[in-house]
């Protein structure tokens, strides 16, 4: 689990496991309630937390002098490199290869891709 990875104690990791465990959704119109074992309640105060702890693994993937660079924002990510079919396609695979060893996958509808044509010295920095 990376909450133990990231040495956060114990008792909070057990209190974070709670929040994942025994649990089952009704919808309407149902007559029986179907087992929920995947992600984190909407609107729990656990999503961000796992978000952040899944988002900043794959983050890590990417070292400060690699070609590609990934930032996150919020629940999306910007990820640039120049020559994208050659190196954006492999960065693009590395991040779906993480997601999914979080049973996580990302909308293929949603994407939106830039060609930028003069190479720049990219800088990303957070404020």
């Amino acid at each position: 689990m990376l909450l133990n990875k990231y040495y956060v104690p114990k008792q909070l990791c057990k209190i974070f496991e709670n929040f994942l465990q025994n649990r089952t959704v009704l919808l309407e119109n149902e007559m029986e309630p179907w087992k929920q074992d995947v992600g984190v309640p909407h609107g729990s105060c656990a999503r961000p937390i796992s978000w952040f702890l899944i988002e900043n693994e794959a983050l890590n993937k990417f070292g400060v002098d690699t070609e590609v660079k990934v930032q996150a924002f919020a629940d999306d990510r910007l990820t640039a490199s120049y020559h994208f079919s050659q190196i954006g396609t492999s960065a693009l695979a590395t991040l779906e290869k993480r997601a999914e060893d979080f049973s996580l996958s990302f909308s293929h509808e949603k994407p939106k891709f830039t060609m930028l044509k003069h190479r720049r010295i990219l800088r990303i920095s957070i404020q």
